[in-house]
């Protein structure tokens, strides 16, 4: 009696990307459990502007510009009377979510100030402030926030840390802060 064995291509997996990646994608990594020894070939539906396919060695590249969805389908043969079994990688290139944060201005102490966010609509921008907080707002449909701010009695800077969209998440690199000045206490003048 001779046992053969089943090939097995792993199971189906997916990842999610920036559309400003470049990185090289081994899709081997997002499917599950696979034998080695199989091949990889690209769906018709790939989108080839989107980035470079590599069979041989089983990568993707995006081009760092183009989103969609991209399907590479991993086959491993067998000998009849066995069938072939294959698994699929799945790639979703989302768009790159932006943000900007505005509302620099001076206060007296005691008192709140607003800052205001404009970017990709439904987005998550999160942000630090130079006291060691951490807040988060979310865009609304139309790409807009605002944010008050706590009281404060000291002067206050407020950057830009990460947005995130539909898993793909960007740190802000380099952001400059936007600072709340606190104004000096007013003199009162006492005339005789």
């Amino acid at each position: 009696v001779y046992i053969q064995c089943i090939p097995n291509a792993g199971d189906d997996a997916s990842i999610t990307l920036c559309s400003n990646n470049t990185a090289i994608v081994t899709l081997s990594n997002i499917i599950v459990g696979e034998d080695a020894g199989g091949t990889w070939v690209a769906s018709a539906s790939n989108n080839s502007a989107g980035g470079t396919f590599n069979a041989t060695a089983g990568t993707f590249t995006p081009n760092g510009t183009t989103f969609g969805v991209y399907t590479f389908t991993y086959t491993i043969p067998a000998t009849s009377p066995c069938i072939s079994d294959s698994s699929v990688a799945t790639i979703n290139i989302v768009p790159t979510p932006t943000a900007t944060m505005t509302g620099a201005t001076t206060i007296c102490p005691g008192n709140t100030a607003t800052l205001s966010f404009t970017g990709t609509p439904n987005a998550v921008v999160q942000f630090t402030s130079s006291t060691g907080f951490q807040y988060n707002v979310t865009l609304n449909a139309g790409g807009t926030a605002t944010f008050t701010t706590p009281v404060l009695n000291l002067t206050t800077s407020y950057t830009l840390f990460d947005i995130s969209l539909n898993g793909c998440t960007v740190p802000f690199t380099g952001a400059t802060p936007v600072q709340i000045t606190l104004a000096g206490s007013p003199n009162a003048t006492l005339t005789a």
